[in-house]
């Protein structure tokens, strides 16, 4: 089972699988000799599968890239499975999928013509849809750690809004929500509210004015 620590070294090779060991060590604290050990047991528990590299298409020359989505019939899967072979070079990753399309096609084609060509030999054996890749919009790490950003905002926002809920009295009224003084209700003036000192951090973390005027909020009609 990989722990916090196994994950961010995955990350950081992914990200780079040249990186020496000593900076990766530094990266996630921990010695070169340790971080070494949790490599070769992620590599012999096959975790990591191996070690690969990203290239330009286009500087290679493949301008056309696009994702195919294939449906095949029970009776053409080996004239399909034939077709696939013939244009393997062209092919980066080949997926069966469920849904109405049973496969999905990563290709990679020199020009458009070589990709009108292979469409129409698979015309011949399939029904399917083109999807072209405009542009990649970010990697997988990225978005993870943005989840994880607003999964914590998430957190931080609802923990206000119940300590909110738990601190003002459910009666009908209306208070002026000054977060630095304790409030006084009219019916119950020994009663004080507990500071809400934190709230101002968090508003400064949002970067909202200090002067915002968040009025006089009603509880009820």
């Amino acid at each position: 089972m990989s722990d916090p620590t196994d994950l961010q070294i995955i990350k950081e090779l992914n990200h780079n699988c040249r990186i020496k060991v000593t900076q990766l060590a530094q990266l996630v604290h921990l010695t070169p000799p340790a971080v070494a050990a949790r490599i070769q047991r992620l590599e012999d528990a096959g975790i990591i599968k191996r070690y690969t590299i990203e290239v330009d298409l286009e500087k290679m020359g493949f301008m056309r890239q696009v994702f195919i989505q294939v449906a095949v019939a029970a009776q053409q899967q080996s004239a399909y499975r034939e077709l696939i072979q013939a244009y393997r070079q062209d092919i980066r990753h080949h997926y069966q999928t469920t849904g109405d399309f049973t496969h999905l096609i990563e290709g990679a084609f020199p020009d458009q013509h070589r990709l009108s060509q292979s469409l129409q030999a698979l015309s011949m054996v399939a029904t399917y849809r083109v999807i072209d890749a405009i542009d990649e919009l970010f990697w997988v790490s990225t978005l993870l750690m943005s989840q994880k950003k607003a999964v914590a905002l998430a957190i931080v926002f609802l923990n206000c809004y119940l300590i909110f809920l738990q601190s003002y009295t459910v009666r009908c009224g209306r208070f002026s929500p000054n977060w630095e003084k304790p409030l006084e209700l009219d019916d119950h003036p020994a009663f004080n509210l507990p500071r809400f000192h934190f709230i101002n951090n968090i508003v400064n973390f949002l970067k909202l004015p200090s002067s915002y005027d968040w009025g006089d909020i009603p509880f009820c009609a």
